[in-house]
Parts: structure tokens; C-alpha cells; sequence
């Protein structure tokens, strides 16, 4: 149906353009438009150059066109999710700065463009780990759309949604578990049936339950998210193999390792299928890991060498950068390659520091430890490890089911050093 309308658009919009080169002295704003539109159809269809192109030649009529600001911020906020559909994260942000800063200081803005502009930049800063400015912004998006739509809207519903992956990386559970429930309700007062953003709901609350460490809650609300799923796409839960590829990253992560491998591994080749923005991960940089951890370092290091050969992966996310040098870290320390270990190691826990994240920061401290008792150096271990208690106490994480193997392994190193 999309190809169709593309096809059928095209053309029309081909003559757009060149009744707009026609009369452009007296109707430039018609021809930027046009352009404008084109430039969103490329988009589309994946020729993204040409898009880029066609939105800056609406752009440059538009700059200095009184009168018509909206529709330049338009183009240019186009313009900007075209560089971020390539990756160009800072370029992306570039672009987009100064009319979020424009639209924010005016007096009386179109709030329907503001409430774009302002879901774009914040997903942008989200990619790049500019995590609290991503939730300032993503907070007044909802406060506006409350204001246009109210609050048992749809699109309500959906910036709810949109913010819940901002709310628990920053460690803000509680607020995690409110957003969620409400956008829950929402959903379910508007559609007799499960629908994609439920189910997208779902997944992000079990994901921000499994890093406050409730993980029998997590596993259930994983399950509640892959059955609304299986109900979208009308499949037996029992006959879609991509909901293991959740369920393995989420077995990885409570440390299941040998069940985790055998579902990643199982279902590799459908991994691009799957939703894994609501838990941000890279599912081969878990599966390396997994494997590694299992003996099989041949297979988890051919994981990262195809993995890092991938020039389509993006490793600007923070997230994503220490999750990759982990699991690198980690096959060198189970191959004994030490120093190796600790290089990866340190780039690891330098890329990632965001608080939500309390226990994989934390046990990226333990492997950082481990190797340090390795080399001989115990005392800075036992530091580490110290580091690696601290993280949970200083986002009230006390009673973390995490954290009892921290302390155990700090005390066993102390006794060690006594026993000397």
C-alpha cells in the first residue's frame, strides 16, 4: 500500500515542482514546499541523499522568507532525521539546536511544530547519552500535548511511552512505573484490543523492573509484552521465535548464561526483527558475552569481529559503546589475554555511567576487579569492588539482589590479604 501511494505521488509531485520553478518569483514559499514533500518521499524510500538535497534547496528559499519561519523549521527538522537515519547523531543536533532555541523563546509558537521539534531533539540527545537534557525536553513535549490533547489522549499516551527508556536509565523507577501504568490505562480505554504501543509499554516496564533488580517482575512483564505482540501480529506465542531473543537478553542480564546463549544463538539471524530500543541493547554484544562465558570464546570472538566489521551498527549510544567493550573484556579474561582485559575494560566503564544502570556499571567493576586480581594488584580490587557496592548504594539500591555478590566477593579478597 506505502509503494503504491509513493508511486502514486511522485509524479504529482514532480509537477509540483515545476509549476513551482514557474511562478517561484511570486509564490517561492509553494515551491519549498514542494520541495519539501519530495524531500519526505526520498526519505521514505530509503534514497536519502537526494532528500538531504531536496530539503536544503527548500531550506535556502525559506531562510530569509518573511513570513514563512514554520515552514523553514519544517524542512529543517526533516532535514535533521535525515542525518540521524545515517547515524549523524551530532550533525543531526546541529542542525536542529537553533530552531528548537528559536521556537522555545517565541512568544505565541505553533505548539503542534514545537511538540515536533522537541521529540525529535530529544531523541537525539538520547542517542548520544545527553540523557537529562533528552528528559527535560521529552517533559515539556507532554506537558504541551497535555495542553492540546489532553491527558487520556493517544499521543499523550505515546510521549508517555516515549519517555519511559529516559525515566529508568536516569534512575527514576518510580516515576518509570507511574508513566508506564498510566499510559497502560490509555491505551486500554482507547482499543478493545492489544495494540503495538501496549505492547512497546510493556517491554520498557519489564526492562526498567529487571534494573531495579524485581526480576521475577520482569520476566512476567516481558511475557505480558510478547503476548500483546503475538496478538498484534495474530501468531501463537509458541510458534514466534523472536520473543527469545528478549527472553535471552533478559536471561543474560539476571546472569543465566547457558539458557541465554542457546536462545540468542538459536535466533541470531532474526535479530534485526526485534524491538531492542526498549531495552537498549546490542543483542550480539550479550550473545558474545554469553558465549565467553560459557567456554566458547572461538564462537563469541567471531560474534564481536562480525559485530565490529558491521559499518551499519551504531556505536555512538553510549550504552551500546560499553556493552560492545565488555564483551570484548570479557572473552580476553576468559581466554587468560589479562592486559588485553583491562584495556577493554577501562574503555567500558569510561563509555556508559548512567545511573539506572546501576547493575551492569556495577558489574563491569567486578570484571574490572577480577582482572586486577589476576595481575596480582588485590588491593586495587578490592577497591573496585568497593566502587562496585557504592554504585548501588547511591541510587537506594541497598537490598539489590546484585549486591550480595559484591559484597561476597569483597570480603573473600579482604580475607585473602588477612590470611597473608
Amino acid at each position: 500500500l506505502r509503494q503504491m501511494m509513493t508511486d502514486e505521488a511522485y509524479p504529482l509531485l514532480e509537477e509540483a515542482i515545476e509549476l513551482g520553478n514557474r511562478y517561484k518569483d511570486d509564490w517561492p514559499q509553494d515551491l519549498a514546499k514542494a520541495y519539501q514533500l519530495m524531500g519526505d518521499l526520498h526519505r521514505q524510500i530509503g534514497d536519502f541523499e537526494e532528500s538531504r538535497s531536496l530539503l536544503l534547496q527548500a531550506e535556502e528559499i525559506l531562510e530569509d522568507l518573511e513570513g514563512h519561519w514554520n515552514l523553514y523549521a519544517e524542512s529543517r527538522s526533516n532535514r535533521s532525521y535525515v542525518e540521524r537515519l545515517e547515524q549523524n547523531y551530532d550533525k543531526a543536533i546541529d542542525i536542529l539546536e537553533p530552531i528548537s532555541e528559536e521556537i522555545q523563546s517565541q512568544q505565541n509558537p505553533d505548539l503542534h511544530l514545537k511538540t515536533n521539534i522537541l521529540n525529535f531533539l530529544s531523541g537525539y540527545y538520547a542517542d548520544v547519552g545527553r540523557l537529562q537534557e533528552a528528559d527535560e525536553l521529552r517533559d515539556i513535549n507532554i506537558d504541551i500535548i497535555e495542553e492540546l490533547e489532553g491527558s487520556e489522549s493517544l499521543n499523550y499516551g505515546i510521549n508517555l511511552t516515549n519517555s519511559l527508556h529516559l525515566k529508568y536509565n536516569l534512575g527514576q523507577f518510580e516515576e518509570t512505573e507511574e508513566r508506564a501504568r498510566t499510559a497502560i490505562s490509555i491505551y486500554n480505554n482507547i482499543y478493545d484490543e492489544p495494540t503495538g504501543v501496549l505492547s512497546v509499554t510493556y517491554g520498557a516496564l519489564a526492562a526498567s523492573r529487571l534494573y531495579s533488580g524485581q526480576f521475577d517482575e520482569a520476566l512476567a512483564t516481558l511475557e505480558t509484552a510478547i503476548d500483546s505482540w503475538a496478538s498484534v501480529f495474530d501468531i501463537h506465542p509458541d510458534q514466534w521465535q523472536v520473543p527469545d531473543i528478549y527472553r535471552g537478553l533478559m536471561l543474560a542480564q539476571i546472569h543465566h548464561w547457558e539458557e541465554a546463549a542457546d536462545k540468542l544463538l538459536d535466533n541470531r539471524g532474526l535479530f534485526d526483527q526485534g524491538h531492542h530500543t526498549m531495552y537498549y541493547t546490542i543483542p550480539e554484544g550479550i550473545l558474545a558475552e554469553a558465549l565467553c562465558r560459557t567456554g566458547r570464546m572461538d564462537e563469541g570472538n567471531t560474534v564481536l569481529r562480525e559485530l565490529e566489521d558491521n559499518s551499519s551498527q551504531d556505536f555512538q549510544n553510549p550504552v551500546y559503546q560499553s556493552q560492545f567493550y565488555e564483551a570484548r573484556a570479557r572473552c580476553h579474561y576468559e581466554a587468560g589475554n589479562m592486559e588485553n582485559a583491562m584495556t577493554e575494560i577501562e574503555k567500558s566503564i569510561q563509555a556508559m555511567s548512567y545511573p539506572g544502570r546501576a547493575m551492569e556499571r556495577s558489574e563491569r567493576k567486578q570484571l574490572h576487579a577480577s582482572i586486577l586480581t589476576e595481575l596480582g594488584y588485590t588491593s586495587e580490587a578490592i577497591e573496585r569492588l568497593e566502587e562496585a557496592e557504592q554504585i548501588f548504594h547511591e541510587i537506594g539500591f541497598s537490598d539489590h539482589p546484585m549486591l550480595t555478590n559484591v559484597v561476597a566477593n569483597r570480603q573473600e579478597l579482604v580475607s585473602q590479604i588477612q590470611d597473608q
